[in-house]
């Protein structure tokens, strides 16, 4: 069995018990990062599935059911022939890193931190500039209502856009400010 085999499987099998979409899709979720990392820690493929164990099982330890009768019986024999010269092997050390690569992710943070601060600083300097300008655009748009009623909507126009275009902007200094967050938790 392969790991798309037996991540379809997985996923046939929450379908069968009713699990919903999104839980589905967080259980493949958690399992997909689970292979990937095995599979940097030097694991093989049969190695990291026969780890995980029988999807019906998995599916069975999602809803709280533990074990029951299975009804593909063929199916977990394939499965276990698939394992028949599988041998426990150590785990593998993590790998160390390295004094240069150290130092460079040092650096690398404090440039980036200092990049998003800059950019969340003017982010919302554009953002307040972007305000008060389409709010004087509309002050003076009461100077048309007088000669031109149409002039007079088509400025009140340009400025809600002004400021619509600020909120923009400061809907982007927001997400680099995120950003700045997770990165000084150590997230990003």
């Amino acid at each position: 069995m392969n790991k798309r085999s037996w991540f379809r499987q997985l996923e046939r099998e929450l379908t069968a018990q009713g699990v919903p979409k999104d839980e589905r899709k967080e259980v493949l979720n958690y399992y997909g990062e689970m292979y990937r990392d095995k599979l940097e820690d030097g694991w093989t493929e049969k190695e990291v599935l026969h780890e995980f164990g029988f999807p019906e099982d998995v599916a069975d330890s999602v809803r709280g059911e533990g074990r029951r009768p299975r009804r593909r019986v063929e199916y977990r024999d394939d499965y276990r022939d698939d394992y028949e010269d599988y041998r426990e092997r150590p785990r593998p050390r993590k790998k160390k890193r390295g004094v240069f690569a150290t130092i460079f992710k040092i650096l690398f943070s404090i440039i980036f931190g200092i990049v998003l601060i800059a950019l969340s600083i003017a982010f919302f300097v554009i953002h307040i500039a972007f305000t008060i300008a389409g709010i004087a655009i509309i002050i003076s748009a009461f100077t048309f209502i007088t000669h031109n009623i149409g002039a007079f909507v088509m400025v009140i126009g340009a400025g809600i856009i002004v400021m619509a275009i600020g909120g923009m902007i400061h809907f982007l200094g927001h997400l680099s400010s995120k950003c700045f967050k997770r990165m000084v938790k150590g997230r990003a």
